[in-house]
C-alpha cells in the first residue's frame, strides 16, 4: 500500500491525528535526505506530502494549516492538486465570513 491510500484511509476512519503525525514525519524525513543530497528517492513527492498534511488539516477544520500546506504544495509544484483545494478553502471561508458579518 502506498502512502497516499495509507492516509486516506485514516482519514476516512477518523484518525486524523495519526496521518499528520505519520505526514508530518515523512516531510522531515523527506528534507533530511534533501540536505544529506542523498540518491534515495521516496514514494511520494514532497508536494504530495503537504497536500495530503493540506487535507488532514482541512477536516480537522484548521483552515490556517490546511492554507499553509496547499500552499507549500504550489510552490513546489505548480501544477500540483493543491490548487484546485486552495480555491475550494478561500471559497468557503469567504462564504463563511460574509455570514458571519451578515451581508
Amino acid at each position: 500500500m502506498q502512502i497516499k491510500e495509507h492516509i486516506e484511509i485514516l482519514l476516512d476512519s477518523g484518525k486524523i491525528t495519526q496521518a499528520i503525525e505519520e505526514l508530518t514525519s515523512l516531510l522531515y524525513n523527506n528534507k533530511i535526505q534533501t540536505k544529506q543530497e542523498t540518491s534515495v528517492s521516496t514514494e511520494t513527492s514532497t508536494d504530495e506530502i503537504h497536500y495530503l498534511l493540506g487535507n488532514a488539516y482541512y477536516k480537522l477544520g484548521n483552515w490556517k494549516e490546511a492554507i499553509q500546506h496547499y500552499l507549500e504544495a504550489c510552490e513546489i509544484n505548480d501544477n500540483s492538486k493543491a490548487k484546485e483545494k486552495l480555491k475550494m478553502t478561500y471559497s468557503i471561508l469567504e462564504f463563511y465570513n460574509k455570514d458571519v458579518y451578515g451581508q
